[in-house]
């Protein structure tokens, strides 16, 4: 999403949240339960485009990521056991053909590292009587050209990710200008039934529904993390937002700051080598604001 997509998507997510927070008022007008169904749902419907237009961009999936490195690794196993198969036989083509290392295979792009490793095992099928008393059998073959299938599936031509993008960007574009119709001729007419009865609701979901520019306000959570023992500033902490791509890493003063562009509930976990990782749960990180979290490690017991 760009800039302002996310801005106004956090709007919808605050809007969401007041009217949970006063869910016995809103219990009272039946249509309004129903209007904020809605919005839960465009939320949840812009939420997955987002994400899957991401995935598109980068070309990567956990899934994806994990069998790219699985590929790499028997890659490089299978290329060396037929190295070896060719230096015994003396065969300086196969030898130069099989000659490969993790570095190469990390600097292939999705079509290539497909491409290389079909290389390999069609040189290794074609030896194959010969190959077991080095390691490879025909059922490693086997378990080898669908690792090759599998990722191959999982690596969409350039084309089609430029398809798959432009179609979710517009369905991004779509759902967002849908939740904010939504918003605008139903949820805000509907909450007129409190503006005298409960001023306080009505007006805490008017605050809710500005449209806050996130890029020159910081959503984050920030603070110090020293060590409980020595009371010193610890540097190169990493700290992740639990269930979420939010990272970040602390500085030299044993400072950080982690934006987390969407407010809500959220853990977040801190970790150094030699010390005990910690997580807290319920940081509650708010529209515009810095949520001051400090925190001490523990050394891990020697």
């Amino acid at each position: 999403m760009t800039d302002e997509q996310n801005a106004v998507y956090s709007m919808f997510t605050v809007v969401d949240a007041v009217l949970d927070a006063n869910s016995v008022a809103v219990a009272t007008v039946p249509a309004l339960v129903t209007a904020q169904t809605n919005l839960k749902a465009k939320i949840d419907a812009i939420s997955n485009t987002s994400e899957q237009q991401q995935t598109v961009t980068s070309g990567i999936t956990p899934d994806k990521n994990f069998t790219r490195d699985a590929l790499r690794n028997t890659t490089v196993i299978n290329a060396g056991l037929l190295y070896a198969y060719a230096v015994s036989v003396n065969d300086i083509i196969l030898q130069s053909l099989s000659k490969v290392t993790m570095s190469d295979l990390k600097s292939l792009k999705d079509d290539d590292l497909s491409e290389r490793a079909q290389t390999i095992h069609d040189n290794a099928n074609t030896h194959i009587a010969a190959l077991p008393p080095f390691g490879i059998t025909a059922a490693t073959l086997t378990s080898y050209q669908t690792l090759i299938d599998s990722y191959t599936a999982k690596a969409p031509a350039p084309r089609a990710k430029q398809s798959q993008q432009v179609a979710l960007t517009e369905q991004l574009k779509t759902l967002i200008k849908e939740t904010r119709t939504l918003c605008r001729t139903t949820l805000d007419t509907l909450m007129l039934n409190f503006k005298l009865s409960d001023v306080e609701f009505y007006n805490t979901y008017k605050a809710a529904r500005e449209i806050i520019d996130q890029g020159n306000i910081p959503t984050q959570a920030a603070g110090v993390i020293t060590s409980s023992s020595s009371g010193d500033e610890l540097s190169d902490v990493l700290v992740e937002v639990i269930g979420q791509t939010y990272t970040a890493t602390s500085d030299g003063d044993g400072e950080y700051s982690v934006k987390i562009p969407i407010p809500g509930t959220y853990s977040i976990k801190f970790s150094k080598p030699d010390y005990i990782p910690q997580t807290i749960p319920g940081i509650v990180i708010t529209l515009g604001q810095t949520t001051n979290l400090d925190v001490e490690l523990v050394l891990a017991p020697a």
